[in-house]
């Protein structure tokens, strides 16, 4: 909806907010309402008089009979105006109602001729006038941003929302009644703690003014509660808010829930046990049986989970045996020699290695429910050793679909091996790590009283709601989750080219010469997760084929922008018959019947987009780039290894290419990419483009750009943190 429309509506109902007043009606009031009934309750009180409060969503008709449809939290009912029984200065101001106003109505309820239960209305009041008109449309992927940003309109837009976190509250709820009813005692401990603790995270610092201390935001309450363990608590549990400065992905949220115990005198033997018998009573209650599919993986959470130890994982994956690896020359070495891809920019300590590898190369392939026991102890400063392996730590996590949903280990009480064991985290710290944890003495001092053989155990309940509802990402089950501000730098898409703003993204002179109009536009998004499929994008894919379902070559030639990418190609010396841009390949895929391809979420997602907007569209992944990344010529004998790494091409004088600065990255424009560059799940960062060629104007680009944004954010999750036209 346009500013302009939307400020025509607005003062619409501005001049009938006015009317009320002017008639001495009060557009806010506040009643008595201890005797209304829910629109679920009025369906089963035929004949009964009733009241009823909501908001109406829908207006039927006009003078003297008006039919609405009005909702609360239950449902909704329909309500029944008409002049003989309100009178005529009553009904009059039916016409001063509109969408999403909020009222309460009184009246029996009868059976319409269509069968539909009604209230006869005998008497209605305002309770609430909308003064911003509700969107025409919210539904499905249209507006993502909005509907999390502006979730109060989410809500009263979708019901459905409601439900997922409906079940939200009943999973928090149950896991509480689980352990209240084995003797846990809840408690609560400091959000603002002197020294963070618990985990390995960078943390959010604030500034306590009366005190004049620097404090943060804790990233885990495990600490202290492991001081109410010394203190005598045999069984303890804390549902607590944490915050972690990092990133953002469908499976993480820097501000979340995280529910967590520790139990004096057992084990993490005792736990796993007790985590299946957790995990299962939650599942059938919420799920009815303990097999459901998640994003379109069938998952069974039947116990026993199988187990498996985090060398053995490690090893069934990639044939390394991290057991004999004691230093990180070596496992750089090692890493080289087994030609695989890890990312270990900022990685700092043969522990963060490991935990680098098992995500990138073993933790997306898990999908069944899975413990992952026994880590190396340099990967947890917090977990006790192994008594017959002091290399290991007594300790499990359990995995579906690729990701963590829980943790668990024997607690460290040993006072010295705890200070040992800082020390080597704060050489960590001296080294540059951003996440290694902090030395806390008093903690120290508090085992030195004594602390019992305890296990603890924690899991975030976003993550395991939205595997319980089925949801995308996490921000579906969160009420607000972390956003851009609405007005900041990368909210929206500047259409005004700028093409000397940013030296790490160019077009080169020379083609900026030969084509003055050239633009592109650009993107970076951190944190995706890349899974191989996703039901509802697989919905969506084959909503999108269906629109051309019809379509001939003869269309497809008729398409302005693919017109302006064939005349670019030509004007280059490239026959786009044999190198087609890239919609217009897509396009060619669909009207011969083979469908769209089915690669991985992220490029299924901008496949969609570049259909739906017919520009041509890449992602590359960052980790294998070396910036800046150009727009220019080619130069006579430059070759490129096409995507799957098998087929080399070498170009001609004068071909447009993308490049970093090793070399072409894709081939006319992103006709073909280049192997080292493809999205893989091990893929983090993207750099994003949409590509202009003359014919093809700023807005059409920065349009089509959005588009690619949403539908990746919407599957693979991550954050925006550059956008541009250049």
């Amino acid at each position: 909806m346009s500013d302009e429309k939307l400020n025509d509506l607005q003062k619409q109902r501005l001049d009938k907010f006015k009317k009320l007043q002017d008639s001495g009606i009060n557009p806010y009031p506040q009643p008595n309402l201890k005797t209304k009934q829910s629109c679920s309750e009025v369906l089963t009180m035929l004949g009964s008089k009733v009241t009823v409060a909501g908001r109406l969503m829908s207006l039927r008709g006009h003078g003297r009979i008006l039919f609405a449809d009005l909702h609360d939290r239950t449902g909704k009912i329909q309500l029944f105006f008409q002049e003989k029984i309100l009178g005529t200065e009553k009904i009059k101001q039916t016409e001063l109602l509109d969408l999403g106003d909020i009222i309460c109505a009184s009246g029996e309820v009868i059976k319409t001729q269509a069968g539909e239960l009604t209230i006869n209305v005998d008497s209605f009041e305002l309770l609430a006038k909308n003064l911003r008109p509700l969107p025409e449309k919210w539904h499905g992927l249209k507006d993502i941003e909005d509907r999390y940003r502006q979730r109060y309109v989410d809500l009263i837009m979708n019901p459905d929302i409601q439900k997922v976190f409906e079940i939200r509250t009943k999973i928090l709820t149950e896991i509480r009644h689980f352990l209240d009813n084995r003797g846990f005692q809840e408690v609560e401990t400091p959000v603002l703690q002197p020294v963070y603790g618990g985990a390995s995270a960078k943390p959010f610092i604030t500034h306590h003014n009366t005190l004049d201390m620097d404090m943060y935001l804790r990233i885990s309450d495990e600490l202290y509660l492991k001081r109410l363990i010394v203190g005598g608590l045999e069984k303890v549990y804390e549902v607590s808010r944490d915050f972690r400065n990092e990133g953002v992905s469908r499976f993480h949220n820097p501000e979340f829930t995280q529910i967590e115990f520790y139990w004096a005198y057992v084990d993490y033997e005792v736990l796993m046990t007790f985590t299946e018998e957790l995990i299962t009573h939650v599942i059938k209650l919420i799920k009815g049986n303990l097999s459901f599919s998640f994003q379109g993986q069938d998952l069974d959470f039947s116990p026993p989970f199988k187990r498996l130890t985090f060398r053995d994982a490690i090893f069934d994956k990639t044939q390394i045996d991290i057991d004999t690896i004691d230093s990180i020359d070596l496992f750089k070495k090692i890493i080289k020699d087994k030609k695989l891809k890890v990312d270990l920019k900022n990685v700092i300590g043969i522990g963060e290695c490991f935990d680098v590898l098992y995500k990138e190369h073993v933790r997306p392939y898990i999908i069944q429910p899975t413990y992952i026991t026994d880590y190396p102890a340099a990967m947890i400063a917090l977990a006790k050793r192994k008594e017959n392996d002091p290399e290991k730590i007594a300790s499990f996590q359990l995995l579906a679909a690729g990701t963590e949903l829980l943790k668990a280990y024997n607690e460290l009480n040993d006072p010295k091996d705890q200070y040992n064991r800082w020390l080597e985290e704060e050489a960590l710290t001296e080294k540059g790590s951003e996440i290694a944890m902090q030395m806390d003495k008093d903690y120290i001092r508090a085992l030195e009283y004594g602390m019992p053989p305890t296990a603890g155990w924690g899991m975030g309940i976003d993550r395991f709601s939205q595997f319980l509802t089925d949801q995308p990402t996490i921000k579906d089950v969160i009420f607000f989750p972390s956003m851009k501000n609405e007005d900041g730098s990368l909210s929206k898409i500047n259409n005004k080219v700028s093409p000397e703003s940013h030296p790490q993204y160019l077009i080169d002179k020379k083609l900026l010469e030969a084509y003055p109009s050239i633009k592109t536009g650009i993107a970076i998004i951190e944190g995706v997760s890349v899974q191989k499929s996703n039901v509802e994008l697989d919905k969506l894919k084959e909503i999108t084929a269906k629109k051309y379902k019809n379509y001939s070559l003869d269309d497809i030639d008729k398409i302005s922008s693919i017109q302006a990418y064939r005349k670019f190609f030509r004007s280059f010396g490239v026959d786009p018959a044999s190198r087609h841009p890239s919609p217009d390949a897509l396009l060619r895929r669909l009207i011969s019947k083979k469908g769209l391809y089915n690669i991985n979420t992220l490029v299924d997602a901008y496949n969609v987009a570049s259909l739906e907007t017919n520009l041509g569209m890449s992602a590359m992944d960052m980790a294998h780039l070396n910036f800046p990344v150009t727009l220019r010529f080619s130069q006579s004998g430059e070759k490129i290894v096409l995507l799957g790494g098998e087929e080399t091409k070498t170009t001609k004088t004068g071909e447009v290419v993308y490049a970093d600065n090793q070399g072409l990255i894709t081939l006319d424009l992103n006709y073909r990419d280049c192997d080292k560059t493809k999205i893989t799940s091990q893929t983090k960062n993207v750099l994003l483009y949409v590509d202009g060629c003359p014919g093809i104007s700023s807005q059409e680009i920065a349009n089509a750009l959005e588009r690619e944004i949403e539908l990746i954010q919407k599957f693979c999750g991550g954050i925006v943190t550059f956008k541009e036209i250049i």
